[in-house]
């Protein structure tokens, strides 16, 4: 089983196709040990709050 540390880029690329996002959406179904820093969460929400600011 293999084991990835994903930084906040990683989660943003699961919402926005980019290159990149292919890769990351394998390693949320496949059956990997996947670890972050709970700031990670915050930079998270930053982005898709900006993302849906965005679309207006």
């Amino acid at each position: 089983m293999s084991k990835y540390f994903l930084e906040s880029s990683a989660f943003t690329k699961r919402y926005r196709h980019e290159n990149g996002s292919f890769f990351v959406d394998q390693l949320f179904s496949s059956d990997s040990d996947l670890f972050y820093l709970n700031l990670a969460i915050l930079e998270v929400r930053k982005v898709i709050f900006r993302m849906d600011k965005n679309k207006f």
